[in-house]
């Protein structure tokens, strides 16, 4: 699990113990956190804001995805089968980008940069569809780019 503090604790289930964590990424920043592949993404924004992904095994830093300077509160989700996979939600776009080149692999537009509050979503397990709540809730197919589902109401 990942803490306050952007630390990695390991527990057993079987006795409840852990480990005292490992610090990933600065505190300070926003972390997503995917217990599957085991990657956090740390957003930091600054004058070229980008999200730093970092392997929990090793503690190594994978890459940067840079993001757009004036695209606020970006979200990530991750692919739980493919580690090299992860969905960026930005105002107006959502981007596949490939974490260890920072190749982007699809730009979705369902909106305008200047949409608030950015959209959250998620990729299905083998990557393929991405869901965005854009409102309304759309899903995605990334090799085309084009919308295949749209719901108006979701309950």
């Amino acid at each position: 699990c990942l803490d306050y503090d952007n630390r990695v604790h390991t527990i057993d289930p079987a006795t409840g113990k852990g480990t005292a964590g490992d610090s990933l990424l600065d505190p300070n920043v926003l972390v997503h956190w995917d217990p599957v592949t085991r990657r956090a993404a740390g957003f930091l924004d600054g004058e070229e804001p980008f999200f730093q992904v970092v392997d929990a095994d090793t503690g190594k830093h994978i890459g940067k995805i840079p993001v757009p300077k004036d695209r606020n509160n970006p979200g990530v989700a991750f692919c739980t089968t493919d580690p090299n996979r992860v969905a960026v939600f930005l105002p107006g776009t959502t981007e596949v980008v490939n974490p260890t080149t920072g190749a982007v692999v699809r730009t979705l537009k369902h909106g305008t940069k200047n949409d608030t509050p950015p959209p959250a979503g998620a990729l299905s397990p083998d990557g393929r569809l991405v869901a965005v709540n854009t409102g309304p809730f759309s899903v995605w197919e990334v090799a085309t780019g084009k919308r295949r589902f749209v719901f108006d109401e979701v309950l």
